[in-house]
């Protein structure tokens, strides 16, 4: 393996390493923290607590994604970038609107279902992203 692959994937380790450890910290002392540096209400403190449960998957994934963003653009591909960040918003956009207001049958789901929305958005990246990685 060539000196790239090494620092790739060691930078991708690190990376996941870190997007669990964050979540980790999210799952247990995020709305603590979130209650001290913005002083938060309880209502307004429990929607942003059960959102940042949730989007907090999205630290793990967007750490990954940068890795791919330098490998893509070293290789003079970062149109790649556009096209799974296109695909990522769009995705966002539409589960958020089933998720967050009920549509098509789902449950309406509020800040919970925006945070879906994110998780799905920032996987389907991380999917065409890998995609293009292994071809």
């Amino acid at each position: 393996m060539n000196k790239f692959g090494e620092s790739f994937i060691v930078t991708m380790s690190i990376s996941l390493l870190i997007g669990v450890l964050c979540e980790i910290l999210i799952l247990g002392y995020g709305t603590k923290i979130m209650e001290i540096i913005y002083g938060l209400n309880d209502e307004t403190l429990s929607v942003a607590g059960e959102y940042l449960n949730v989007a907090g998957l999205t630290i793990g994934i967007n750490l990954i994604l940068f890795n791919f963003s330098s490998y893509f653009k070293n290789i003079n591909k970062s149109h790649i970038l556009v096209y799974s960040l296109t695909a990522a918003s769009i995705v966002n956009v539409c589960v958020d609107y089933v998720l967050v207001y009920g549509k098509f049958g789902f449950p309406e789901l509020g800040a919970i279902g925006a945070a879906i929305g994110s998780v799905i958005g920032y996987t389907m990246s991380l999917l065409l992203s890998i995609f293009f990685f292994r071809k």
